[in-house]
C-alpha cells in the first residue's frame, strides 16, 4: 500500500497553491510487477530478470530529461499518425493522436520490446516503451496511457508500486485515439510556474521561443520535417522549411533572370536579418539536391523551394518524394560557413547535428539516420564506420553542389563574391 498523500501550501510570488505531496515514480515503479514477482515471462520470447532489467534500463540515459517526449512522437509518427498534439503545461503533459501503436496487450508486452534484441522488436513499440521509461527522469507522480481502437478501450496507469493494466471495455467503433498523460510532481510544478512568472510577456503573447521550456522547447526545436502534423497546443511546430527566399517577398521561380534580382532598398533597411552582400538571406540556398527515399518513412520538406538551382522542380523527384519522403537533402548556403553542418533525422525527430570540414564552405545536409548506428536510446548517433561513410557521401554531394553553382554562376546573387569564396 502506498503512503498517504499530504496537502502542502506553497507560494510562488503572490500566488499560493495547495498541492498533493504525491509519491514520485522511479524505475522500480516501472518494473514494480517484476520486482514483486521476481520473475515474469514476456510474450514467450525470453525470461525477464528484474536485476538485469534494471541494469539495462539504467543505460537508457536520454540526452536531456525532457527528451522522453521525442520517443513518444517517434512511436506515433512511425505508427502512421496524421496528427500529434502536445499540451505541456504547469501541472501535466498530455499527448494525443489519431493513431494507436499496435502489438501489445499489456504493459508487460510493451516493456519487453525495450529489453528485447532490436532485431526482434517492434520499432514503434520500442520507441513508446523508451518514452515511458525516459519520462521517469522528470519524476512524475502518475502516468496514464489510454488506447481506443477497433471498438475497444484500454487504460494503463502507473503509480507508486508499478503499472496497473486497465480492464478492456467496448466502445462504439470509430476513429482510433491515443492519449498519454503525465502528472508533474511538486518541484516540477513550482519550477514551471516560476519560469512563466519570469518570462517576457511579449514572448508569451507571440509564442516565441523565450516562452518555451521543458518538453515544449524540445518539441519546438526537434520535431521538424515530419510527415504528420505536430502541434504544440494549437500551434504547428513543423514548418519543414529547407532554405529561405533571397529576400522577403521574392519568388525566384517567377523570375526569368534571377542573376539580376536585387532587393528593394527599403527592405534592406528594415529587414530583421542582415542580407549577405546586401543581396541574399544567409540561409538562402545557392544550390540544392534532394534524394527520395527508396521506401516510405523518409522526411518531408515544404513543397516550395526557394533555391537558385534545385532538382526539386523535377517531376520525377517531386512524385517520389511525395510517396516515400526523402533520405537526403543537401544544399550550399549563401552564408558560406566554414564547416559543413549535418542534421540527423529519424521517425519524425531530429536526433542531433554534427559539423565537419568537407572542403566546400556553406554546405548543409539533412540525412535519414535509420541506417546509422545509434546508442541504446536511439536518440544519439554513434561515431562508427557507418557515420564516416555517410560523411563521405556529404563530401561527394558538396562537390556536386559546387559544380552546380559554377555551371549556373550567371543566376547567382553576388556573383563576384560567390565566385571568390568558392574558388571558382
Amino acid at each position: 500500500m502506498s503512503a498517504p498523500c499530504r496537502k502542502v501550501l506553497c507560494r510562488v510570488g503572490e500566488k499560493a497553491f495547495q498541492v498533493s505531496d504525491e509519491p514520485i515514480l522511479g524505475v522500480d515503479d516501472l518494473l514494480g510487477r517484476y520486482l514483486a514477482e521476481g520473475r515474469a515471462e514476456s510474450s514467450g520470447t525470453f525470461t525477464l530478470d528484474p536485476r538485469k532489467a534494471l541494469e539495462r534500463l539504467a543505460q537508457f540515459q536520454l540526452p536531456g530529461q525532457y527528451h522522453w517526449i521525442l520517443k513518444v512522437v517517434q512511436s506515433l509518427h512511425l505508427s502512421g499518425a496524421n496528427s500529434i498534439k502536445i499540451d505541456a503545461g504547469v501541472h501535466k503533459v498530455v499527448v494525443t493522436s489519431d493513431v494507436v501503436p499496435r502489438g501489445f496487450d499489456s504493459i508487460d508486452d510493451l516493456l519487453a520490446q525495450l529489453l528485447a534484441d532490436r532485431d526482434h522488436s517492434n520499432p514503434a513499440l520500442r520507441h513508446l516503451a523508451a518514452g515511458l521509461q525516459g519520462s521517469l527522469a522528470v519524476s512524475p507522480s502518475q502516468i496514464r496511457l489510454l488506447n481506443v481502437c477497433d471498438g475497444e478501450r484500454r487504460e494503463f496507469v502507473l503509480r507508486a508500486g508499478g503499472w496497473r493494466d486497465g480492464e478492456r471495455s467496448s466502445v462504439p467503433k470509430g476513429s482510433d485515439h491515443f492519449e498519454l498523460s503525465l502528472v508533474r510532481n511538486l518541484s516540477e510544478k513550482l519550477g514551471h510556474s516560476w519560469f512563466l512568472l519570469n518570462t517576457d510577456v511579449f514572448d508569451l503573447m507571440f509564442g516565441r521561443r523565450g516562452a518555451l521550456n521543458k518538453e515544449n522547447k524540445v518539441i519546438f526545436e526537434l520535431c521538424d520535417y515530419t510527415r504528420c502534423q505536430v502541434f504544440l497546443g494549437n500551434r504547428p511546430t513543423a514548418d519543414r522549411r529547407f532554405g529561405r527566399a533571397r529576400f522577403k517577398g521574392y519568388e525566384i521561380r517567377e523570375d526569368p533572370d534571377p542573376g539580376k534580382a536585387r532587393p528593394p532598398v527599403l527592405s534592406t533597411w528594415f529587414s530583421e536579418t542582415n542580407l549577405v552582400q546586401n543581396q541574399a538571406h544567409p540561409l538562402h540556398h545557392l544550390a540544392e539536391i534532394v534524394v527520395p527515399a527508396d521506401e516510405p518513412g523518409g522526411f518531408h520538406l515544404v513543397a516550395k523551394s526557394h533555391a537558385t538551382v534545385t532538382n526539386r522542380t523535377d517531376p520525377g523527384v517531386v512524385q517520389a518524394s511525395l510517396q516515400n519522403g526523402l533520405s537526403r537533402a543537401y544544399a550550399l548556403r549563401m552564408d558560406m560557413a566554414t564547416d559543413a553542418l549535418v542534421y540527423f533525422w529519424e521517425d519524425g525527430v531530429i536526433l542531433g547535428r554534427q559539423t565537419f570540414a568537407c572542403g566546400c564552405p556553406g554546405v548543409v545536409a539533412i540525412v535519414d539516420a535509420k541506417d546509422l548506428g545509434k546508442d541504446l536510446t536511439t536518440l544519439q548517433v554513434l561515431d562508427d564506420a557507418r557515420l564516416k561513410a555517410m560523411m563521405k557521401e556529404v563530401e561527394v554531394a558538396a562537390g556536386r553542389l559546387r559544380n552546380l553553382v559554377k555551371q549556373s554562376l550567371h543566376l547567382m546573387p553576388a556573383q563576384t563574391a560567390v565566385k571568390l569564396r568558392l574558388g571558382l
